[in-house]
């Protein structure tokens, strides 16, 4: 795709900046948003939910986020590695989780991964069936993916940023 696009056109660097950033993947596409106010119980389940919503959708293979990542621990008894989830899915207590978020964020393996402190962004990556985006279907598959983003966005009043291949090809295609 990028061979054909000028060298000018915002599209061939909103394409080179996703390959640097997330290598040669076909078939993925980013969801990304800014939110100061993440870690707070109801924004973060909100987002965990936008995740299960979109992970349920017909032809999408599966979703990351934040929410996914496990923590690396040493068992020195047993001479070993072990992973554990960084939080307790429980989400009842806020200082709980703010002390989860806490350790997280101070993982230097993870620093900026998923989230940037100094932006308070974070991005979901959406894994999307190969064979769908050959197909006719994949400007459905893009459109609810997209509209699950916007309601999303309107319940907790935030901008969504989408990008990818898949959402570039497919918005680009519609305005053609």
């Amino acid at each position: 795709m990028a061979e054909i696009l000028p060298k000018t056109s915002q599209v061939f660097h909103d394409y080179q900046n996703f390959k640097n950033n997330f290598g040669n993947n076909k078939n993925k596409m980013v969801i990304g948003v800014k939110d100061p106010n993440l870690f707070q119980i109801d924004r973060y389940k909100a987002w965990l939910d936008l995740s299960k919503e979109i992970k349920a959708i017909d032809g999408v293979e599966n979703t990351t986020s934040i929410s996914d990542i496990f923590l690396l621990r040493k068992d020195t008894i047993r001479k070993k590695f072990y992973t554990e989830i960084w939080y307790n899915p429980d989400l009842s207590s806020q200082e709980e989780f703010d002390k989860s978020v806490t350790h997280l964020l101070n993982e230097p393996f993870y620093k900026e991964l998923f989230y940037n402190e100094k932006s308070n962004a974070t991005i979901l990556v959406v894994s999307i069936n190969p064979e769908i985006l050959k197909r006719g279907g994949r400007e459905d598959l893009i459109g609810l993916i997209h509209k699950k983003g916007e309601q999303y966005a309107k319940t907790q009043n935030l901008t969504l940023h989408y990008s990818g291949l898949p959402y570039i090809r497919t918005v680009h295609s519609i305005q053609i």
